[in-house]
């Protein structure tokens, strides 16, 4: 019992084990949000591939919000929405270079993590 749970724990991120799906799928939404604004202002092709992943987001969350909780996704998709916005922009227009690849990798990093929680066919 204790490796399953082991092994559990290892697969998840704090935030997803530490909060319901929806809210995970609430951030998603938020974060590629700010990737497809991002793109639109830097010109970036991939704007394109971001609005039909968060359009996924959205249909997912339309899915699994429970009924009431709707002031509190949309109050943690807008919190992950700017977050992740911060990241991009320090990552773009930030003056110190060691903290920009930070922000770059850490914004890679949950782009991805998202990323990887759509169904590929």
């Amino acid at each position: 019992m204790s490796i399953a749970l082991l092994a559990v724990s290892m697969l998840a991120t704090p935030s997803q084990a530490d909060q319901p799906f929806y809210q995970t799928i609430a951030q998603c939404t938020g974060r590629l949000s700010a990737e497809m604004e991002h793109a639109w202002l830097m010109n970036d092709p991939a704007a394109d591939a971001f609005e039909g992943q968060r359009r996924e987001f959205v249909s997912i969350l339309g899915a699994v919000i429970p009924i009431g909780s709707g002031p509190e996704v949309l109050q943690t998709r807008i919190e992950a929405k700017f977050a992740h916005e911060r990241l991009l922009n320090l990552a773009a227009f930030g003056t110190d270079p060691e903290r920009a690849v930070w922000a770059r990798k850490r914004s890679k990093y949950y782009r991805e993590r998202c990323k990887n929680l759509l169904l590929r066919g």
